[in-house]
């Protein structure tokens, strides 16, 4: 995915508008995508921007940081870009498998 998505826009949700426009692209079925921060103080992912293209907003949704073990870890690591990139990449391959499992299921 281009890294100039995150440029187009005048603020930070339309910017995520412009990365879920691109990511249907691909993944068609992607119906929402968040983004969320988290409050070190509280242990608490809050989401605090969305895109929806089909179905309700994920609004004020929080989850504690440690009941994800992968979270968890992503964020001890103190991601650098190869880290990043390799999210990125494992995101990617973990859509590429929910699109097969919703074919597997439709046919």
């Amino acid at each position: 995915m281009p890294s100039s998505l995150w440029l187009q826009g005048r603020n930070a949700s339309e910017r995520l508008e412009r990365i879920h426009e691109h990511l249907q692209l691909s993944y068609p079925w992607v119906d929402r995508i968040a983004c969320a921060l988290y409050h070190e103080s509280t242990g608490l992912l809050k989401t605090f921007i969305n895109s929806i293209h089909r179905g309700q907003a994920i609004v004020g949704y929080e989850y504690p940081m440690s009941d994800s073990p992968v979270l968890s870890q992503l964020a001890a690591s103190k991601l650098d870009d190869h880290c990043v990139e390799a999210l990125a990449a494992s995101t990617t391959q973990i859509l590429d498998i929910m699109g097969r499992c919703r074919d597997d299921k439709a046919a």
